[in-house]
């Protein structure tokens, strides 16, 4: 997905509501599309109605721990520490390449976020996935967002 996150959402079908709103339709559909039950969110920081950057933590109720699509590897202890090892695919495959979080390395919400997911011609912080899960999992650089990169999605 570029970073425009609210009108890739918008093409599938879905109101404009906000480009967090639209990440986490964008990983329920896919779970869905791949056979997963529960609410599935966008790992990605966004800002919230008084503008204050919100770190990807803050947007989940369960704080954890996390596990894979088959719930037979823990991938966090928690969702505030680096992943126990490789980012897993929804296949069971690992995950590598660049992935939007529009986050700093230590979780905090970055304020490079592709205009808060509803820009392709701003800016945006990406991590990368990476099979040994190096800590540059949630921020590697920033670039265009005219690009398109994955998101991590975890069940919530």
């Amino acid at each position: 997905y570029n970073g425009d996150l609210e009108q890739v959402a918008f093409t599938l079908g879905v109101p404009k509501e906000g480009g967090t709103a639209a990440a986490d339709y964008l990983c329920d559909r896919e779970a869905k599309d791949q056979g997963l039950n529960g609410r599935w969110r966008a790992w990605v920081a966004g800002r919230d109605d008084a503008g204050t950057n919100l770190p990807a933590a803050q947007r989940f109720r369960d704080k954890g721990p996390r596990y894979d699509s088959t719930r037979t590897r823990r991938v966090f202890l928690n969702l505030t520490q680096n992943p126990t090892g490789y980012m897993p695919r929804v296949d069971g495959g690992i995950a590598i390449g660049r992935v939007w979080t529009g986050l700093n390395a230590d979780g905090t919400g970055a304020v490079v976020t592709c205009n808060n997911w509803t820009s392709a011609t701003a800016d945006g912080t990406y991590g990368v996935a990476t099979p040994d899960a190096a800590a540059q999992w949630q921020s590697s650089d920033r670039r265009a967002c005219d690009v398109s990169y994955r998101l991590y999605c975890f069940e919530d």
